[in-house]
Order: structure tokens, then sequence, then C-alpha cells
């Protein structure tokens, strides 16, 4: 009997089908910091997008997914100029290739447009609008002097951006400076900005009546016609004479230094809320911005002194009417020396101030080494109120 043998040898599986999947699923662009939406047509290989800012955009790299295992060229992450068409081709794994064209359309052109239409500042409850010159690119406001701090409303092109040059450094609308508008296409021009200040230097605010302050300002121009300083509150109001006016021309551009001594008038009404305004024609161009307290009516009057040269050592009798008990000394060498108090004594009868000289040698202009007679303004000074005063020579 004859036996058949039987070998079986095991068959290896076949391998897997490679994959024939080549689409893009996805397509994105960001363009000026936006994202941008692909539509993807895989019957026509045709992917549409919408965007704007295109024309300044010339080197853009797409966002792209597509099929597992597949493969793109040219490579997404090289840029492309999508201002016009982009094929790319998409490499199944089975070496299936599919070719999609990228079309984009700028729904909107990038502005050129760049002007700054209006430049304006509300400053203590008053608004106060530039004057723009378009041809020239000038920007001319007029402002309190102590109002360059503040927020300024400046309008300008839609879609285009602002920036600013000054030379402090720092934004101050109290000075000149460039503004640098930018259009959405990038293209930019300047205008130049001219503030024009006019305001009060920083003042004392509080007097007798028979006082003759010193002013200082910038711009308070009084040889316009119609120009004039105003004291007034809710109930009174009063023009004030001047005197000694002088002007001189600021370094920084700013325009003109005033410097004058105001007189309040006899009649004055005694109350703590006067304003000092700058007016022409009219209209209020400044206010100071504290309110000024004057005292009238039996009020320190100097009718006196008891010699007219002093030096160091000496003791300053003021004779008058009514004198208070203190004393303001403005010296040659720019300070103020006030004496009240212990220091000064008053006699009873209120007609005899005395003070003496025994300190604060540096007053005197011999101590500086400077031998000669120098005009020194002296004046009562009593709680912070400054009234009537004289000159006499220190040495």
């Amino acid at each position: 009997m004859c036996c058949t043998l039987m070998i079986i040898f095991g068959c290896s599986k076949d391998k897997e089908p490679k994959s024939g999947e080549n689409r893009i699923l996805s397509f994105e662009l960001f363009v000026d910091g936006q994202n941008y939406q692909g539509q993807v047509n895989h019957f026509s290989k045709e992917i549409s997008i919408n965007t704007i800012g295109l024309e300044r955009e010339s080197n853009l790299v797409a966002d792209i997914e597509i099929s597992e295992f597949a493969s793109i060229s040219p490579d997404p992450e090289i840029p492309q100029d999508f201002m016009n068409p982009v094929d790319y081709t998409v490499t199944a794994q089975n070496g299936e290739k599919s070719t999609y064209r990228v079309i984009t359309s700028n729904t909107r052109a990038l502005s050129e447009d760049k002007e700054i239409l209006s430049v304006s500042m509300e400053f203590e409850g008053k608004n106060y609008e530039a004057v723009i010159d378009q041809v020239d690119k000038i920007i001319d406001i007029t402002l309190p002097l102590n109002a360059g701090g503040e927020l300024v409303d400046i309008e300008i092109s839609e879609g285009a951006s602002l920036t600013y040059s000054y030379e402090e450094g720092f934004i101050n609308y109290s000075y000149p400076a460039i503004f640098t508008v930018i259009a959405e296409d990038g293209s930019t021009v300047d205008y130049q900005y001219n503030p024009f200040l006019i305001g009060f230097n920083s003042l004392r605010t509080i007097y007798y009546s028979n006082a003759i302050p010193l002013i200082s300002g910038l711009n308070i121009n009084l040889n316009l016609p119609n120009s004039s300083l105003v004291l007034e509150n809710d109930k009174n109001s009063y023009v004030l004479e001047y005197s000694n006016y002088e002007t001189y021309d600021r370094e920084d551009l700013l325009g003109v230094e005033n410097n004058f001594l105001i007189h309040f008038p006899e009649n004055i009404v005694s109350v703590d809320n006067y304003e000092l305004k700058y007016k022409v024609s009219g209209e209020t161009l400044s206010t100071y911005r504290r309110e000024f307290d004057i005292v009238s009516g039996d009020v320190p009057k100097i009718t006196g002194v008891n010699k007219e040269r002093f030096v160091r050592g000496d003791t300053l009798i003021i004779y008058g009417e009514n004198l208070a008990p203190g004393v303001l000394i403005r010296a040659h060498n720019g300070r103020v020396y006030a004496y009240n108090g212990h220091y000064v004594k008053l006699n009873s009868d209120k007609t005899e101030l005395r003070v003496p000289l025994t300190n604060n040698y540096s007053m005197f202009p011999s101590y500086h080494a400077k031998y000669e007679d120098i005009p020194t303004p002296i004046y009562i000074y009593y709680q912070a109120r400054e009234g009537d005063s004289t000159i006499v020579d220190f040495y």
C-alpha cells in the first residue's frame, strides 16, 4: 500500500493597497492679521478666497490641510504672491496627482486716503478746534497755557493710522510736533502741528486791594485792539488797568512772554472767588486756573521808611496806617524773604513796623562782592496776603 505525503507551506498575505486620496481639505491665508478661509471645489479643482490688502502683501504663506499620506508641491512654507493664481499639486500615496488652482479676489483695495480731518481738545468744559491747511499740511490750534497734557481728539481718514514725533520724546500738545498719517496702502504724509498757547504763568492770588501784582504770561497781547484784563465773578466785573507792559520772544518758538503790573480798582468788593481773564473783543482767550482773593477797605498802607539805603545789620522801619505784622523782600539774587510773627514788631496803633535785617545776609549785594546799591521791593505780607509796597536800596 502506497501513501502520499503532503506538505502545506504557509502563504503571505497581500500588501495593504496605497491610498489614492489627493485632495486639499482646507486652505487659509492670513493678511494683515486677518484670517481668510478659502472655498475648495473638488470638481473644478479651484480654491476661491476673498481677501483685503493683498496689494501690499506679495509674500504670503498659506495654511493648507491635505489628504492623509499625500504630499503637496510647491511646499506651502514657500511664500507666494496670491495677487495672481497659484497652482498646488497634491500627490496621493499611490502616485495619483491632482492640481488645485488658488484664485484670490481682493474685495476692497486698500485706501490711499491719509488726511487729518479734525483736531480738537476739550479743556475745563470748553472745546478748542484746530484750523487745518490741507494744502501745506499745517495744523494751527490756540490752547490755554496749561492744557498741553490733555488728550487731543484727532480724526483721520478711515483705515489710516497716526504716529507722532516730538522733540521732547513724549506727547505734549503744548509743543510743536510732526503728525504722520499712514494710509491703508502704506503711503504716508506729514502734518506740522503748531500750538499757540495763551495764558498766565504761576501767580500769587491773595492780595490787599492796594497791592500792585506783577503778572507774567505767554501771548497775553495787550497791544491788540479791544484787548483787556478782567477780574470778575458771578456778581462783579472790573476791567483792570495795567502798567510796565513788556514782551520778549521765547527761544522755544511758543510765542511771546509778557510781564506787566495790574492795578485793582479802589472800590473793588472784597471776595475770594475772582477770576483773572484775558479777553479780546469780549471773547475770553485765557482764564487763570486759581481764583483771586481780594480784601479792600481799611487795608495796610505804607507812608514811608526810616531811610533809603540799608546794609547788613540795619533795622528797617516802615511807617504807615493799619500796618500788618509781616513783610516780603524780593532781593537782587532772585530769592524772596518773608518776615513775620515774633521776628517783626508792630506798635499798638499799627503805624510803625520794625524789621531787623540781621540774618539772610545773602539778600545784600555786598555779601556777593557786588559793591553797589540795588533797588529792592518791600511788600506788606501777612497771612499769605500781599499788599502795599515800597522800594529801598540794599547795599
